[in-house]
């Protein structure tokens, strides 16, 4: 969200209540009534609100104006800094809350998520319900992860503050579902901001530290997941990079029965590109780091030379992509 305002805007934010704003979106925000994500969008001024509302919600969806949320932004960091160095029990929903809408406002807010590790490692000193913290916690995150805000998104502060809270949990013993992050936070995080490398770290992160993150189904079912994903947004090369690193890099899988997945993913997206004839080189470069690889069996290399044959006689000489899939080929005979 551009932190600039219009001259509009600015006579709105002075002209309404902004603790009633503060309030209603602090309320929306720390409600974990819903099995679900928070689904949060930002408002534009085309968007009119019914009257006596500061924010729209439907079930889990919440959009937020842009005017109320600076208006609350402002309410938020005076009651941050007001208590920042309170330490008593009495002002961590104060702090809590207005972290919320620090964070919501501006998700590179290093303090305001520092706020809220601290918040955490006082409830284990406290032996209140940690579990209840971190899930409450993980699920505020996530919402913020996979919102449609473009910088949430792709925010290294919320992805590293998801990390820690990860790390916290193991160290309590909690397991964790490794391929549920990947279908319902890091897939999503991705989609909605393609070429989403911090997604994407956070995921291999995952897959090598998570204690059980991966064992042989698992690691099968990831795969496909992935390459499923990767062939819906074959331009995205953060996802083709970490299927790559699924193949080569990581393997619960005994050496035969992983080359098996190699040769399968191999082939399948192959054909797939040859029937798209797709000349993108975010699909190509990954199938020519796996040929070369060597983790590609000469049955497989042998299996892929027609279509990769079919496809080089359709396109034109001397280009870029003609080269890359010349060179995918060459690596095969």
């Amino acid at each position: 969200m551009s932190r600039a305002l219009d001259k509009d805007a600015k006579a709105s934010v002075t002209a309404i209540d902004s603790q009633a704003v503060y309030n209603e979106i602090v309320e929306v925000l720390t409600s974990n009534n819903h099995s679900e994500l928070l689904e949060i969008e930002f408002l534009g001024k085309g968007h009119i609100l019914p009257p006596g509302n500061n924010v729209l919600v439907e079930v889990n969806s919440i959009g937020i104006p842009k005017t109320k949320l600076i208006q609350a932004f402002v309410v938020a960091r005076q009651v941050f800094f007001k208590h920042i160095n309170d330490d008593s029990s009495a002002r961590y929903q104060d702090i809590r809350n207005s972290t919320a809408v620090i964070l919501l406002t501006d998700p590179e807010h290093l303090t305001a998520a520092n706020a809220r590790k601290r918040l955490i490692q006082k409830v284990q000193k406290n032996n209140v319900s940690e579990i209840e913290a971190l899930t409450k916690e993980l699920y505020f995150v996530d919402s913020l992860l996979t919102s449609r805000l473009n910088r949430h998104t792709k925010s290294p502060t919320l992805w590293g503050h998801r990390k820690w809270l990860l790390e916290v949990r193991q160290s309590i013993s909690l397991r964790h579902d490794v391929h549920r992050d990947l279908a319902s936070v890091v897939m999503i995080a991705a989609e909605r901001h393609p070429r989403n490398y911090y997604a994407w770290s956070h995921m291999r992160w995952l897959v090598e530290s998570v204690e059980d993150g991966l064992n042989a189904s698992s690691n099968e079912l990831l795969i496909s997941d992935v390459k499923n994903w990767c062939v819906k947004h074959p331009s995205d090369t953060s996802g083709w990079s970490f299927l790559l690193f699924c193949l080569i890099y990581i393997s619960p899988l005994p050496r035969e029965r992983m080359a098996t997945q190699i040769a399968k993913a191999c082939e399948e997206v192959v054909a797939i590109a040859v029937s798209w004839r797709w000349k993108g080189e975010s699909l190509w470069g990954f199938l020519r780091t796996l040929v070369t690889s060597g983790r590609l069996s000469d049955e497989a290399k042998r299996t892929i030379l027609e279509p990769l044959e079919n496809m080089l006689h359709n396109l034109p000489e001397d280009t870029k992509i003609r080269r890359m899939i010349q060179e995918v080929h060459d690596h095969c005979l």
